[in-house]
């Protein structure tokens, strides 16, 4: 009987008892005194042994990919699936036959180290977080910290961020060669457990993307944003036409000096999320991955993603006007070449609130200060308890390690990060030294 995983992936001492009974099978089955009736017997015997193995466990949480000789392609193919909490953790292991995996990302794709989008054949949940479909698996390649996009979606969840994927380290197999260290994240898609719309009204998932071409439904709006609608897939054409006049309509609002804007944007979801991708300082804000959501003919900004650019990981060679600005080479910024400084996410709608109407930018500043701790806490120990990069380093970092023995460190995988040259506890102090830095120089604009 074939098993379900690579027989690599297995508890050694389960695997050795399971390798025993096949051997006294075997015997079973070449005796010439065998019945039929015992023939039939041993099939159901022989499931009921399989289904005893375990998979093996470590000191973090585990997802195992077997495709047996198919490779791992952009395009959706089968594989099977197993996630074994770690090793004296509650939860109970898992394996799923007829899962569907591809490679994901833009940029991040072209790297050795892939990120992965799967789908379970059924909704399930894994490690404790809502169950769904779909989900990723974050490679964090080009954030030699690993811990950017976790530092991302935590504070946008304590912020109240709308729908924010819930996340978890994992160690990945893939057909018995171990992956690194990955971040598993829920997808962003139309669900009650995701984002929460209803895609057979007017309900819409958007996505800034300003060059890329995937073959959804892309448009631009009068102010010159250019949106991809996520969801629905298949948008019709009624639905382009309430959305090209809802967007219309709530843009000339926000341009207004009066509150009208307010019967069109759901304020809170945007002072959080502007402040979430302005702390992070994310350099993909306003560009990529940045999203928005239509719900009972509201405008929501979220939910976040994608922190792998972010507090300070970016490369001061890349010869775009993006990144000069980014680091204050030129720009909006003090020409200082700090990327600790300088407000950077007053781009697109946002910077239409900003410039027209008072009221947003006291509530970011009164929202700033209230949120205060929870920033600082993200590099020091303050009344919220320990850093979150500590917490990090507590619980992840022998894995972190690990990660760095299959991928070179020193290695420059794009040329958008910032230069490497650093061990791991450097690029941990740089990220720490970051965040006390940005916090500093937000602190001269929001607590005056």
């Amino acid at each position: 009987m074939d098993l379900l995983h690579h027989i690599k992936h297995y508890d050694s001492v389960a695997l050795a008892s399971y390798q025993e009974y096949q051997k006294e099978v075997r015997e079973i089955l070449y005796d010439d005194n065998t019945t039929q009736a015992q023939f039939e017997e041993l099939y159901p015997q022989i499931v009921e042994k399989a289904s005893t193995l375990s998979l093996q466990r470590g000191d973090i949480a585990r997802v195992y990919i077997y495709t047996g000789n198919s490779k791992i392609g952009h395009s959706y193919s089968l594989c099977t699936m197993g996630f074994v909490p770690a090793a004296g953790e509650e939860g109970k292991e898992m394996s799923f036959l007829n899962c569907e995996i591809r490679i994901r990302g833009n940029s991040t794709s072209a790297g050795p180290k892939f990120p992965y989008s799967f789908k379970l054949p059924y909704n399930e949940s894994l490690f404790g977080m809502d169950s769904g479909k779909r989900w990723c698996l974050l490679a964090n390649l080009f954030d030699m910290s690993l811990m950017r996009g976790n530092i991302g979606f935590h504070l946008a969840e304590e912020m109240d961020c709308p729908y924010t994927s819930q996340s978890t380290y994992v160690e990945v197999y893939l057909n018995g060669s171990f992956l690194g260290n990955y971040e598993l994240v829920e997808a962003i898609s139309d669900s009650q457990n995701r984002v929460d719309v209803d895609t057979d009204e007017n309900d819409t998932i958007l996505e800034i993307d300003w060059n890329r071409n995937d073959g959804s439904y892309y448009f631009v709006t009068s102010l010159g944003l250019r949106f991809k609608v996520d969801r629905p897939e298949d948008i019709t054409s009624a639905q382009k036409k309430w959305l090209q006049t809802f967007l219309e309509e709530t843009e000339a609002a926000m341009a207004e000096e009066s509150d009208r804007y307010l019967d069109y944007v759901d304020v809170d979801s945007f002072v959080n999320v502007y402040l979430n991708l302005e702390v992070t300082k994310n350099l993909d804000s306003n560009s990529f991955s940045t999203r928005y959501f239509i719900k009972d003919g509201k405008l929501y900004a979220g939910p976040v993603w994608d922190f792998d650019l972010s507090a300070g990981n970016v490369s001061p060679h890349v010869d775009e006007e993006g990144y000069r600005i980014y680091l204050n080479i030129q720009g909006r910024g003090d020409d200082s070449g700090d990327s600790t400084r300088g407000l950077w996410n007053r781009e697109g709608w946002f910077k239409v609130l900003f410039e027209n109407h008072p009221d947003f930018e006291a509530k970011v500043a009164q929202r700033y200060r209230e949120l205060r701790p929870l920033f600082e806490n993200v590099f020091r120990d303050n009344e919220l308890g320990q850093s979150y990069i500590g917490k990090l380093q507590d619980r992840y970092g022998a894995s972190f390690r690990r990660n760095f023995e299959v991928w070179d460190i020193n290695q420059r995988y794009t040329p958008y990060h910032m230069d490497t040259g650093m061990n791991y506890d450097e690029h941990v102090q740089f990220l720490i030294d970051w965040y006390e830095a940005r916090l500093a120089y937000l602190d001269t604009v929001y607590l005056q």
